[in-house]
């Protein structure tokens, strides 16, 4: 997934988490504006603070639909508490404030929603949260100590069982997804990453922060040989042990990736002198990785100089593999087993 379309969608999980909000909000108002058409609901003289609840309510929703997408997690875990508040106020309002223990349902969707959206130490928070409702609205009923524990405990308890069984889901889902995207940027065999990983690596929030991007074309000599001497299984075991080969001699900063075939491709932000030293080098380990095989590996480079690091776009990094291409077919020609690096103009 390139880092433009990360970013689209999370715009587009946040547009979701807003409308989601905004409705959990609405439903809970307008529970409680039926309640209202009940003279028996509202305490003597608590009408307006009653419905000074149900009105913020109603303005949290609408205010969520039109301006949650921009919030971040703290700003929707702020809104979250106040809503719970509210919850707890529309208990004290109530005249049967036993009865009005059932308003603390009203908590199971705001603290599945804040175990679903939010990440951190949020769901946790709300967790807290709704234990100190929780008790705050059962000290209003309870006779003795006793019964105020007890009664505390079983919407606690029930909340936080909702909740961390959707954290579960939650932890169990975004597992299987890093491992179904991490599959899908990796090349199975060798362990590199493939086309799409080298977008993603390049192209990313972290992209290369440097003046220069060297590109490596490394193939492997006579590979088709090799396959038809010992057998593609054997073929397989010289990819990987080019492929860990890589692995091994490339540093952080540096991009491996195997493009197809017998053929590698090496993104480093080393400038023309480091980026032909690390060529060489590649070039002679490649013979101790093969060096069951005798095999060999030619390569071509080309080193470009960048204004920014955003002049490294898709369009140019194809011209530069297209680069050192053309330098990988000279060195074959030249006999195989050697690299040839160019360094064009400054881009």
């Amino acid at each position: 997934m390139s880092w433009t379309t990360q970013l689209r969608s999370i715009a587009s999980d946040r547009e979701r988490r807003a409308k989601w909000l905004c409705w959990i909000v609405a439903g809970g108002t307008a529970v409680g504006l039926f309640a209202t058409l009940d003279p028996a609901t509202i305490r003597p003289n608590w009408t307006a603070a009653f419905l000074s609840v149900l009105g913020c309510s109603g303005l949290i929703a609408a205010v969520s639909w039109r301006w949650g997408a921009r919030w971040s997690d703290r700003t929707v875990m702020a809104v979250l508490v106040a809503i719970d508040l509210l919850v707890l106020l529309s208990v004290v309002a109530s005249q049967d404030r036993v009865g009005a223990m059932l308003n603390l349902v009203l908590l199971v969707p705001v603290s599945l929603f804040a175990a679903v959206s939010l990440r951190g130490p949020y769901p946790r928070g709300q967790e807290a949260v709704v234990v100190v409702a929780c008790g705050a609205a059962t000290a209003m009923i309870a006779p003795t100590v006793l019964f105020w524990a007890t009664t505390t405990a079983l919407p606690a308890v029930a909340l936080i069982a909702c909740t961390e069984t959707a954290l579960a889901q939650r932890r169990h889902l975004d597992q299987t997804l890093n491992a179904l995207e991490q599959q899908s940027i990796t090349d199975p065999l060798t362990g590199l990453l493939n086309r799409r990983g080298m977008s993603t690596r390049l192209f990313g929030p972290t992209g290369l922060p440097t003046r220069h991007v060297t590109v490596l074309v490394i193939d492997i000599d006579h590979f088709k040989t090799i396959n038809d001497q010992h057998g593609h299984i054997t073929g397989d075991e010289v990819l990987r042990a080019v492929g860990k080969g890589l692995l091994r001699e490339t540093r952080g900063d540096d991009v491996a990736v195997r493009i197809g075939g017998e053929e590698f491709v090496v993104v480093t932000p080393a400038g023309p002198e480091d980026a032909a030293l690390l060529a060489e080098r590649l070039r002679e380990s490649a013979m101790d990785w093969m060096a069951a095989w005798s095999g060999t590996v030619s390569v071509g480079g080309v080193t470009a100089e960048l204004v920014s690091a955003e002049h490294l776009t898709p369009d140019r990094l194809s011209g530069l593999i297209e680069d050192a291409d053309r330098c990988l077919y000279q060195a074959k020609r030249a006999g195989r087993n050697r690299v040839v690096m160019d360094h064009p103009a400054a881009g």
